[in-house]
């Protein structure tokens, strides 16, 4: 926790260029403060490279690159995983997860589909915006979408989404809890 609070103090101290000091105490903690202490040096405080805020990600383009017939001139008003919804709970589906996605504008000629099911992409080679994943397993899972152009590359990346798949274990077959289908 202290880490976390020392981190923040370092960022917001950087932000507003003012000075930072540091010290060490009697009993050995390492102290950071925006005001000098007895024994304190001064310490040049350097930041490091910004952080995209979550939520829609554009890929920017290389400037050594063609054109690539205008993609550079697409833009994406928006695009999301709607189906699942982020943290839903999935009971008793079978293995199957229906995936719903929405994007404003509609996807533009040569662009294609893919997902990132925890870490792993798979490449739908398709247009579609419905579809249905197999075989997926109890517990947490995340997805992520990715708009590709002609060339595979991504273009967009949707947020990430995370979802969980709960079964009724064959051990326990009548679990109130487990069992949503009412019987």
């Amino acid at each position: 926790m202290h880490k976390w609070i020392i981190s923040f103090c370092l960022l917001w101290t950087a932000a507003n260029a003012g000075p930072a000091y540091r010290w060490v105490d009697e009993s050995g903690h390492v102290h950071y403060s925006d005001r000098p202490a007895p024994g304190a040096e001064r310490v040049e405080l350097v930041t490091g490279p910004t952080v995209a805020p979550s939520g829609l990600h554009s890929v920017p383009p290389n400037p050594t690159e063609p054109d690539r017939q205008g993609l550079r001139d697409v833009v994406y008003q928006s695009f999301a995983v709607a189906r699942p919804a982020p943290r839903e709970t999935l009971w008793g589906s079978g293995g199957a997860v229906d995936v719903a996605l929405l994007i404003s504008p509609e996807l533009q000629p040569g662009h294609r589909l893919g997902y990132y099911l925890d870490g792993e992409f798979t490449l739908t080679d398709s247009r579609r915006m419905h579809f249905q994943l197999q075989d997926i397993h109890r517990g947490m899972h995340t997805l992520q979408a990715v708009i590709l152009d002609e060339h595979h590359e991504p273009v967009l990346r949707s947020p990430a989404v995370a979802f969980y798949v709960q079964q009724t274990s064959i051990y326990y077959p009548r679990n109130p809890i487990g069992n949503r289908s009412g019987g």
